[in-house]
């Protein structure tokens, strides 16, 4: 599907990664250069996950690896519509991305999965 994952960036600095696919294996490299894209040229990205159809834990691995990105270099991403995604949180439960172990103490704080976390 044409423009099944879309970056918009704002004058402001503001993106949208806007997702509309299901994002497995086959859709990471694309995922990754969009994520390193916004990275390099957004202050905050908020992706929007309503019309996300899958998700796999590859593409998991690159939304976390991306979110200590931003955080090391004091940006903001952000994730909505996370709840309206029942695959997305099966997924990330039942591969333990939804538990209570983070990577540290600071960036659990500000985990794009903090929302399903805390219904776990």
């Amino acid at each position: 599907m044409k423009n099944d994952l879309y970056l918009k960036v704002k004058q402001s600095g503001d993106g949208t990664l806007s997702i509309a696919c299901r994002l497995t294996i086959e859709k990471s490299e694309e995922l990754k250069a969009i994520l390193i894209k916004a990275l390099g040229s957004v202050k905050t990205l908020l992706i929007d996950a309503k019309r996300l159809r899958g998700i796999d834990v590859s593409c998991i691995q690159l939304f976390c690896s991306a979110a200590r990105s931003f955080q090391e270099e004091k940006k903001k991403i952000s994730i909505k519509s996370i709840h309206s995604s029942t695959h997305l949180k099966k997924v990330l439960i039942d591969s333990g991305f939804a538990g209570d172990r983070c990577i540290s103490e600071d960036f659990c704080k500000n985990c794009l999965w903090k929302e399903i976390r805390n219904d776990v």
